[in-house]
């Protein structure tokens, strides 16, 4: 799974035309203190110019680098439910546009 989008790189002097936005690291962890217990996942985001491939570069943007999920359940979390939000939430930020998820392409 990818998502295709454009977005401002290198401190927003250029623009990445429909780039791919790949999932880095996740980590899923408890709120501290909530009653009852919630969860949150946060997961960096690289952005890439083309389909990424083993040793690739990625971009710098400063509007899409890390992203965020609250109230979930760790249990039925899975990389395509992440992706989902992360399109969601791509399409809210204002700093991007043009996103399409491409669904042909997965993500190892």
């Amino acid at each position: 799974m990818a998502i295709r989008f454009t977005c401002p790189v290198m401190r927003g002097e250029l623009s990445a035309t429909n780039a791919y936005v790949r999932l880095g690291s996740i980590s899923i962890k408890k709120n501290r203190g909530s009653d009852p217990e919630t969860w949150y996942l946060t997961a960096d985001i690289q952005v890439f110019a083309d389909v990424p491939e083993e040793g690739d570069n990625a971009l710098q943007s400063i509007h899409v680098d890390r992203f965020k999920m609250t109230d979930i359940d760790p249990a039925a979390t899975t990389v395509a439910t992440v992706y989902g939000g992360l399109k969601a939430w791509l399409v809210t930020n204002t700093a991007v546009t043009a996103v399409t998820q491409l669904s042909d392409i997965t993500d190892a």
